[in-house]
């Protein structure tokens, strides 16, 4: 199994370097930095590798507006979020974004985005959580 962990945290640090000299990279950090900080208490953790190897397994990983994304061409892409340092699972199997559970299903008619990130954003283990 590769090491997701190790790709993103070095991808993050690049970003999060980038983003000294870029108002949009900065912009989009701290949207994500504060999606989090309002949503994360009933976030599960999760390890990265673990579902990097499940979803995507041999993924390669690629930046893209401050998120970090690891796909193999198929169905599912994981997309993290270098500051709020959670990930999603994406089925790319719908014309629009799809964000689906840790056991792969897709849920909608949520009562409020708490309840939906719930069910479609984990926060990523630190290290040395691992």
């Amino acid at each position: 199994m590769s090491d997701s962990k190790t790709q993103y945290t070095t991808n993050v640090n690049r970003v999060k370097k980038a983003a000294e000299f870029s108002k949009a990279i900065s912009k989009k950090l701290n949207e994500g930095q504060n999606r989090a900080t309002k949503y994360k208490n009933g976030w599960q953790s999760v390890n990265i590798n673990d579902v990097v190897h499940k979803y995507a397994p041999g993924a390669t990983h690629y930046e893209s507006n401050g998120k970090i994304l690891f796909s193999n061409g198929g169905r599912y892409v994981v997309v993290t979020d270098v500051a709020g340092g959670y990930l999603r699972i994406q089925d790319t199997n719908f014309k629009r974004e799809v964000y689906v559970t840790l056991d792969g299903k897709y849920q909608k008619d949520f009562r409020s985005t708490k309840e939906f990130n719930k069910h479609s954003h984990y926060r990523i283990l630190k290290r040395e959580e691992m």
